[in-house]
């Protein structure tokens, strides 16, 4: 399992992505958002890694509703074709190597939420 925590001291979003792994290699993902996140706006949600890379573009995967004053109610969903931190092996359906918590680049090891508002970088969290 692993979080990415918006703190509203940091951003203008205070919220929280949760995702979890199975042993089929199957990543569901929670999500809320208490307030920052506002319908008039377009967001996109994407898993970079240290370096700012794109690795996996969540937002098609994401079909929110808003809540009155900003943010958004709790959420569930599937990911598909994605690896959080397995490591495959010949028993097990997850097919892509290491995972976005492996991903290695100059700046280090790991991976980052980052949040666009109509397209410009408005919140950053680690993925942890």
């Amino acid at each position: 399992m692993a979080t990415a925590t918006f703190s509203p001291g940091k951003f203008q979003v205070a919220g929280d992505m949760v995702f979890r792994q199975g042993p089929d290699g199957l990543v569901g993902l929670t999500c809320f958002f208490i307030t920052g996140i506002n319908p008039e706006y377009y967001y996109e949600y994407v898993i970079v890694n240290k370096c700012g890379a794109r690795l996996y573009d969540l937002t098609p995967n994401l079909y929110f509703e808003y809540r009155t004053g900003g943010g958004i109610l709790p959420y569930s969903t599937k990911l598909y074709k994605f690896n959080l931190d397995c490591k495959p092996d010949p028993d097990s359906d997850c097919s892509i190597p290491d995972g976005v918590l492996r991903a290695e680049c100059d700046e280090g090891k790991g991976a980052d939420l980052q949040i666009y508002q109509d397209g410009i970088p408005y919140a950053l969290a680690p993925i942890s």
